[in-house]
């Protein structure tokens, strides 16, 4: 008979150990050598020491470990530049969302403004009719009393 469960813990334990050898830092070829020590650098396979020197502004730079070249893991420095420029290009599509959005809400307020001047224009027109039929009822009542009044004096 298949001990199932004994083949599944030696599978998992198995799985575990090979994901620790390839994700641990000491097993990676690529190490990070800033702020190393001059005996663990020259220790280190990957490192080199670089001595220190006199820059041409006259400062002076004490010696330090880095990388040999084609070494190293990406420098948080790098990180940094690859994160500024994805948030620069997500800033940069937040800004095309928001004209966009701008551009709509232009134009919703564009339709409101015209439905609304068609109101009021509908409304004026209305109140250009009623104030026409005041006015000809009132010149109507005139004309009726002026005929009175002539028909009274004669």
């Amino acid at each position: 008979m298949i001990d199932v469960k004994g083949d599944f813990r030696k599978l998992l334990i198995l799985g575990l150990l090979l994901c620790l050898t390839m994700f641990h830092p000491l097993g990676n070829a690529a190490v990070d050598c800033k702020g190393m020590s001059q005996s663990s650098c020259s220790g280190n396979s990957s490192c080199t020491w670089v001595k220190g020197y006199k820059a041409k502004s006259g400062k002076k730079v004490k010696g330090y470990c880095r990388a040999k070249p084609g070494k190293a893991k990406k420098s948080s420095k790098t990180d940094a530049k690859h994160e500024k420029a994805e948030s620069s290009v997500s800033k940069k599509s937040g800004k095309k969302e928001k004209a966009a959005k701008k551009e709509k809400d232009k134009k919703a307020e564009a339709k409101v403004d015209k439905k609304e001047k068609k109101a009021k224009k509908a409304k004026n027109k209305k109140d250009k009719k009623a104030k026409k039929a005041k006015k000809d009822k009132k010149d109507k009542k005139g004309k009726k009393d002026k005929n009175r009044s002539k028909s009274k004096e004669k």
